[in-house]
C-alpha cells in the first residue's frame, strides 16, 4: 500500500480529550509491538510470549491495520493521528502539551509508552523481559534508547526522554540506581489529566476547578482603584505584556479569588498548589505540563515565615500565565517570580466588609 493510498483511519471519530488519550495510547501499542516482533522475529513467537497481546492486536486489525507489517503500520497510526489532529477543535490535553513542551508526535508515543504500566499491568511483564531486569516492570532509559532509532520520522529516544524528564512529564522512580537502570514513570496527576480527567485534586497539596465554578470580574468586591487594576490584567496577559501576578495580602482576604476572576476571564481553569517550602518541591517540575493538560492558570500559595523568601522557578511546558499568592510577610525570587506584576490586599475598609457579610448571609439562605 502506497502512502497516496492511504485513508484517514480515525475518519468519523468524535475528537474528544477521551478520544485522543485512547488513539495515542494505541499507537504506543503498536509501538512496543512493532519492537517486541523485531526482538522475537515474527507476530506468532511475539504471541507465544505475551498472550495477551493477541487482544490489542486483534482491536488494531479491526481498526484498519489487518494484514498490514508493524513498521507501516506505525507510520500510517502517526499520519492518521496528525491529520484527524488538525481538523479537532477544543482543548485536547495531549495536543496542548505537545506544542507547549516543543515535542513531536513521536516524543508522544514514548511518553505513553512510559505509561502503558499505568492502564495494563500486563505491559510490566514485557518491560521486564524484553530489558532483563527481573522485578522491573517499568520501562527503563535502556531500553527505550534503542527504540525509534530505525525509523526516519523519528528523533532520537534519548533526546526525547531527557527533554520530557527536564520537564517534568517524566520523572524517575530509582534515582540511586545507575541511569540506564532508571525506573521511568509519568506523574500519576499528569497521567489522569492526559487521559481527559478533571479531578477536584489532582495530588497532594493541588486544587483544581473549572472555568464555571469561579468567580466572575463583577463578583469581586474590591476597592475601586484595586478592581481597575485586576481587570486590566486579562488584557496584559493576552498582549503578552506579563507573564506572572503576584498577589499579596492577608490570609482569606480574597487573593485567590482575585486569580478565579481572571481565569474565568482567560477562559481557563484554576490549578493551586499550596504546601512548598522549598525550590526543589516535586510539585514545582509537574505545575507547567499539568495546568497546559487541565488548561487552567497555574498559581502556587505560599505561606512564609517573616524574612523567609523563596525562589521560585519558572514552569516549563506551560503557555499560561502563571500566579504566586502570599501574605503579608515573606519574599519570593527566582525566574518564576522574575517581572511579575504585584497586587497589593489591604485590609477591606468598613464598606466593603459588610457587602462580603450581606453576600455570604445570602448564599448561606439559598442554600
Amino acid at each position: 500500500m502506497t502512502k497516496t493510498m492511504r485513508k484517514n483511519l480515525f475518519d468519523g471519530l468524535r475528537p474528544t480529550p477521551a478520544e485522543h488519550f485512547k488513539l495515542y495510547f494505541y499507537g504506543a501499542v503498536l509501538s512496543l509491538f512493532h519492537h517486541v516482533v523485531q526482538v522475537y522475529g515474527s507476530s506468532e513467537a511475539a504471541f507465544k510470549e505475551f498472550p495477551f497481546l493477541v487482544g490489542y492486536n486483534n482491536e488494531l486489525a479491526d481498526g484498519g491495520l489487518a494484514g498490514v507489517h508493524s513498521t507501516e503500520a506505525v507510520s500510517w497510526w502517526l499520519e492518521s493521528l496528525q491529520a484527524w489532529e488538525q481538523k479537532a477543535e477544543g482543548h485536547l490535553p495531549l495536543e496542548a502539551l505537545r506544542k507547549a513542551a516543543g515535542l513531536d508526535h513521536s516524543a508522544l508515543i514514548l511518553l505513553m509508552t512510559v505509561g502503558l504500566i499505568e492502564e495494563d499491568l500486563r505491559f510490566g511483564v514485557v518491560f521486564e523481559t524484553m530489558q532483563g531486569s527481573p522485578g522491573q516492570h517499568r520501562a527503563t532509559p535502556s531500553l527505550l534508547n534503542t527504540w525509534g532509532r530505525d525509523e526516519a520520522h523519528w528523533r532520537d529516544a534519548r533526546a526525547n526522554l531527557r527533554q520530557m524528564r527536564e520537564m517534568g512529564l517524566v520523572r524517575v522512580v530509582n534515582p540511586e540506581s545507575p541511569r540506564l537502570e532508571w525506573a521511568l514513570e509519568v506523574p500519576s496527576a499528569l497521567w489522569d489529566a492526559l487521559r481527559g480527567e478533571q479531578n477536584n485534586v489532582p495530588g497532594h497539596g493541588m486544587r483544581y476547578r473549572r472555568p464555571s465554578e469561579l468567580a466572575g470580574m463583577d463578583d469581586l468586591i474590591l476597592p475601586q482603584d484595586i478592581h481597575e487594576k485586576v481587570r486590566a490584567i486579562p488584557r496584559l496577559f493576552l498582549a503578552g505584556e506579563a507573564q506572572t501576578l503576584l498577589v499579596r495580602g492577608a490570609y482569606r482576604n480574597g487573593r485567590r479569588t482575585i486569580f478565579g476572576a481572571i481565569a474565568r476571564e482567560l477562559n481557563l481553569g484554576l490549578l493551586e498548589i499550596e504546601g512548598i517550602t522549598s525550590p526543589h518541591d516535586e510539585r514545582f517540575r509537574v505545575a507547567g505540563p499539568l495546568a497546559t493538560a487541565l488548561n487552567a492558570l497555574p498559581v502556587i500559595v505560599l505561606d512564609l515565615e517573616p524574612r523567609e523568601s523563596i525562589q521560585i522557578p519558572r514552569l516549563t511546558a506551560c503557555e499560561s500565565p502563571s500566579g504566586i499568592v502570599l501574605s503579608k510577610q515573606g519574599g519570593v525570587s527566582g525566574d518564576g517570580a522574575e517581572h511579575a506584576l504585584v497586587i497589593n490586599l489591604d485590609m477591606p475598609a468598613p464598606s466593603l466588609r459588610k457587602h462580603h457579610w450581606q453576600r455570604a448571609c445570602k448564599e448561606s439562605k439559598l442554600r
